[in-house]
Order: C-alpha cells, then structure tokens, then sequence
C-alpha cells in the first residue's frame, strides 16, 4: 500500500502546477485515503454477505462518531486493523441478527454506555496528543455525538424497531471497550 500511495504521490506532484505541495504529506493523505476505502469495501461486503447491510452502514457511521471525537486502541499494522475490524463488525451483525432483545432494554444500555463512555472520554494516543484545548472541544462533541445514539436507540423505542435500538446499544458496547482497551495502552505507553 506504502508503494501505491508514494506512485500516486509522485504522479500527482509531478502532474501539479502548484509548488505548495509536501510530499510526506501527500502521501500520508493518499495512504490514509486507500486504507480507509479498502476498510470501508471490507466492511460493506461483510454487511452485504451477512444480510445485514443497513445496519452495517449504521454501525459504521455511529462507530466512526464516536472514534472521531473518544479515540480508541490503534494498532501498529494496517492489516491487523483490518482484520480485527472485519472480525468485530461481523461479530456485531450476527448477534444483531440473531439475538435481538426489547428496544427497551438497549435503550436503557445505551444510557448506561453512553455514561460509561463519556466518564473515560477522549484518549490519547501516542501519534495524536491531545491538548487540554483540544479535549474541552472532543468532551463537548462527544456529547452531542452520545445524545444523538441515545436519541436513535429511544427512536427505536418508539418505532419497535428493536434491531435499530439493538445495533447501537452493540455499536456502545463496543466502541467502550475498545475506549478501554486504547487508554490502558496508552497508559502503558505513557510510563515507559
């Protein structure tokens, strides 16, 4: 992918008439550009393959508001992302498939992770520091981003739309862990 992203760079520099453009930049850009399509392919095939694949569009769209603004575990390979990505959404569709409980209840969950989240709120990592600026405008986001879940699990109250209140109850569940997961780490990493 590393080759891919520094052709296209090349070609697109050489091919430019402006002289602004920074290479390394550049080419974080298209790099970053091609993992998140090839991510974002992966994951609608899975959603499709699984039947499921409104609600792997969903869970892609509330997991990526709340990673935007909490942050999260980031590994070191691309491909080990991928894999572990493929392998939590396809885990989140089958149980939202195949065990679906009263809208009722994700809601009363999604209160309860929305809190959890928003207590361990935004985290560090060490490629992407946050500043204290930073974290008061990520805590202010972030709750508008968990009132938002909230208000579409309440949504799926009331319409008994139990799979909707159920995906992002799931959709919480997760992204918390994964919240969890990246600030031990980051700690971790913080000490050495």
């Amino acid at each position: 992918m590393e080759k891919i992203a520094d052709l296209l760079t090349k070609f697109m520099i050489s091919e430019s008439s402006s002289e602004n453009l920074d290479y390394e930049v550049c080419k974080f850009g298209l790099l970053m550009a091609i993992e998140v399509a090839i991510n974002t392919v992966i994951a609608l095939c899975i959603s499709f393959l699984l039947g499921m694949f409104r609600y792997g569009i969903l869970f892609l769209i509330f997991f990526s508001l709340l990673r935007a603004f909490a942050g999260g575990v980031h590994l070191e390979r691309f491909w080990s992302c991928t894999v572990l990505s493929g392998m939590v959404l396809s885990m989140v569709l089958i149980i939202a498939k195949y065990a679906v409980i009263p809208s009722v209840f994700s809601f009363a969950l999604c209160v309860v992770m929305g809190i959890l989240i928003f207590i361990v709120g935004p985290i560090d990592d060490k490629n992407r520091r946050i500043s204290s600026d930073e974290r008061c405008i990520f805590y202010r986001r972030l709750v508008y981003v968990l009132l938002f879940l909230v208000f579409t699990s309440a949504l799926g109250v009331i319409l008994d739309a139990n799979r909707l209140a159920f995906i992002v109850c799931l959709t919480m569940g997760v992204f918390h862990i994964v919240q969890i997961i990246g600030k031990n780490k980051n700690m971790k990493l913080l000490e050495q």
